[in-house]
């Protein structure tokens, strides 16, 4: 007798895993044509399959029963009605129950139930189909030999020595297609050893890969064991046929492009946030460790999109993609969460290794190199960092929280010039849903010209230990000026197209200034590509400059090497311009591109600014002297100078000089001062 009050054990529990999937694998569509409210029992008394009258009729709603006890949903007369007629169904016979029937809950459930044994496989466990019949005046009920005759589907019968060519021939009428007779023969052979077996036709001759629309239709024909009976009346195998299906490969498709990211193959935010929900859950398996969450937003991406295409733009997108993906493939995962923005995590033991973890993933985007026509184009990143440590975690932590946290520390990087680390360490206030506060961006408009002051830094010539002249830089006065540097006052200007009227502004200034002085040594200022390509910028240098060529050659006008490698031919003709005016000209930040030097030799530049990465560390590293010698030899050899930059220590400064660089400047020299 079926123990419809016990609680299930283990045995029970994989019994019950077998019944429902053979239940529903063979009977799972017929529940719904049944129209009294009806279930699928196994021998614990748990509920393996219902239909949607059942759930209603027990006022469950949307609820599903199944996996409980069926038991559970009757009352304790209703149960002690139901045993004797359950106990007869699972030893193979047909039973009713009269009387009235009431659920737990006192909801009357009419005077009547049908119990009826089903035949799934000889080893399967006893499966009966439990139906409730309210009211006389409700439809006879559905036996099971009626309930094929009732399917919505084709079902074809047959026995276990029919041949695999007469069923071939049958399932290809009821289907409307072909069917590969090698891998109909391999399906019929696992069917008979016990497996239920799929096969899809009309695959072939659909609409193109491309086309727009719905998924797909083809034919399924689902192969299913059934036992023998001694008198041989049911055959071994049922063929369910369905028609107009999803095709499974489009349908797996679909489910791929909801979570990846179509350009760069990544996880998309959706895909992400559940990987981050999974690394959370494993906190607790890492009681001495954290998990840190990276938000990467790419800075100048727009300027590859504007000067290379959007197909140069989606070429940069799948190379930072790709060194994201090396640097997390061992430690986490990384998401492209939309437009230039990706998202990283790990589980790392404490904030430093996130912020190493952090350090190494800039200096793979640092690598990376876009040639287009006769551009190069390089990229960066602010980064921003949440950390939540073990001992914070908490199982109703919002992982988008999390990530509200790592843009929020990635927008304070923005704010104070872009390639840059900042980690927030997440705590308990900081998970509420409102907690994550986006930081304001800057932006020109914030900002009167009044605002402005410049400061000058001293460069010295190193062989003859004398002053060269001085750098002048854009400051802003004030409260304005707290965590806010020079890049991400240029970057807000190109932005927002004011970068021209700044920088002339800024020249002006320093041609009064050096109208005024009366040495020879030299002012440089730096320029953006925007303005070197700008006719009013052109037009102040022209105007003050044309009749003054004493004045022009104390002026010396900087243009980065990025903006060089991505601009090449704007830059050029602008050299051109100013060394017909008698200016000086530079490339800064050089960081020792080849192709620069080339394209270095028919322009007559006068310097080169080295890049902090060439200088940093040269009087401990050999390896870093010795290319820093090569690429001042060939420097020289083009007839340009060379310019140190971040010179801290006098040891550096003796070097540079024994390497024959010709002048530097940094805080060794003298720090950037308000300039009179």
């Amino acid at each position: 007798m079926p123990n419809i009050q016990g609680v299930v054990c283990s045995q029970e529990e994989t019994s019950f895993r077998a019944a429902a999937n053979k239940a529903t694998g063979l009977y799972g569509s017929l529940l719904e044509v049944i129209p009294q409210p009806a279930a699928f029992l196994d021998s614990s008394g748990a509920i393996v399959a219902v239909n949607k009258a059942f759930g209603s009729f027990l006022g469950l709603g949307n609820d599903a029963p199944v996996g409980n006890r069926f038991s559970d949903f009757l009352s304790r007369e209703t149960r002690r009605r139901c045993r004797p007629a359950l106990k007869a169904a699972f030893n193979g016979t047909p039973s009713e129950v009269f009387g009235k029937l009431v659920s737990a809950t006192g909801a009357d459930l009419g005077g009547k139930a049908v119990c009826t044994p089903i035949i799934l496989q000889e080893d399967a466990s006893a499966v009966v189909l439990f139906q409730f019949e309210k009211s006389p005046e409700e439809p006879e009920r559905l036996r099971i030999d009626d309930l094929l005759t009732r399917f919505p589907d084709d079902v074809l019968i047959f026995g276990a020595l029919d041949e695999a060519v007469s069923i071939r021939a049958r399932l290809e009428e009821a289907a409307g297609g072909s069917i590969d007779p090698a891998e109909l023969d391999v399906l019929l052979e696992n069917c008979r050893n016990g497996d239920v077996q799929t096969l899809y036709t009309g695959l072939s001759g659909q609409k193109a890969p491309c086309e727009p629309g719905s998924a797909t239709k083809i034919t399924e024909v689902r192969l299913v064991p059934l036992a023998e009976p001694s008198d041989h009346d049911r055959p071994g195998v049922m063929a369910i046929v369905r028609g107009n299906v999803d095709s499974p490969h489009e349908v797996e498709e679909y489910r791929r492009l909801a979570y990846q990211d179509a350009l760069t193959g990544l996880s998309n935010r959706r895909a992400f946030l559940t990987f981050l929900r999974e690394h959370l859950a494993r906190l607790d398996e890492n009681p001495l460790g954290g998990l840190a969450v990276f938000y990467f937003d790419l800075d100048e991406f727009k300027k590859v999109n504007d000067l290379g295409g959007h197909d140069a733009g989606d070429e940069m997108l799948v190379r930072v993609a790709f060194a994201l993906q090396r640097c997390f493939c061992d430690t986490g995962c990384v998401g492209r969460i939309g437009g230039d923005e990706f998202a990283g995590m790990c589980l790392l033991p404490d904030e430093g290794h996130a912020l190493d973890h952090a350090e190494r993933v800039l200096d793979a985007l640092s690598r990376i190199r876009l040639e287009v026509s006769n551009r190069i184009f390089t990229i960066g990143s602010s980064i921003g960092i949440s950390f939540l440590t073990s001992e914070d975690a908490d199982r109703n932590i919002d992982p988008s929280a999390l990530l509200r946290l790592a843009d929020a520390a990635c927008l304070r990087g923005k704010r104070v010039g872009g390639r840059t680390i900042h980690l927030h360490k997440a705590e308990a206030g900081d998970l509420l849903l409102d907690s994550a506060v986006q930081t304001k961006v800057f932006e020109p408009d914030d900002i009167r010209a009044n605002d402005f002051e410049l400061y000058s830094m001293p460069i010295r010539f190193l062989q003859e230990d004398r002053p060269c002249g001085d750098e002048i830089l854009l400051r802003l006065k004030g409260e304005l000026a707290s965590g806010l540097s020079p890049k991400v006052l240029i970057s807000a200007a190109e932005r927002s197209g004011y970068v021209a009227q700044i920088e002339g502004w800024t020249l002006d200034k320093v041609l009064d200034a050096a109208a005024a002085r009366g040495t020879k040594t030299i002012l440089t200022v730096n320029v953006s590509a925007e303005s070197a390509g700008n006719p009013d910028f052109r037009d102040i240098l022209q105007k003050r400059l044309r009749d003054n060529p004493l004045l022009a050659s104390r002026i010396c006008l900087e243009i980065a090497e990025k903006d060089f490698l991505r601009e090449p031919t704007t830059i050029e003709n602008f050299f051109r311009f100013l060394i017909d005016l008698g200016c000086q000209t530079a490339i800064d930040d050089f960081a020792g591109h080849w192709p620069v030097l080339a394209r270095l030799t028919d322009l007559r530049v006068d310097w080169i600014k080295l890049d902090s990465s060439l200088t940093q560390q040269v009087t401990r590293d050999r390896g870093k002297a010795l290319v820093l010698k090569g690429l001042t030899d060939a420097a020289h050899d083009l007839g340009i100078k060379v310019i140190a930059k971040h010179v801290e220590t006098e040891r550096e400064m003796a070097l540079l000089r024994a390497l024959g660089i010709e002048a530097a400047q940094g805080y060794f020299f003298g720090k950037p001062v308000p300039w009179a």
